[in-house]
């Protein structure tokens, strides 16, 4: 999840199981839009090249 304000990604984070697999990864909001949404895209993009191999 990208883009969310730090009360709704403790929140989530407390929120999620430890369990879920692939573990959740959240990205807050930064004053830069659509920061954050390239920062989960680029993580998504790692974790599939390493899910790979």
């Amino acid at each position: 999840m990208s883009g969310l304000d730090p009360d709704m990604a403790d929140l989530l984070a407390r929120a999620v199981p430890v369990t879920v697999q692939p573990p959740v990864r959240v990205f807050g909001a930064t004053p830069v839009i659509g920061e954050a949404t390239w920062a989960a895209l680029h993580e998504a993009r790692a974790w599939v090249v390493r899910s790979r191999t």
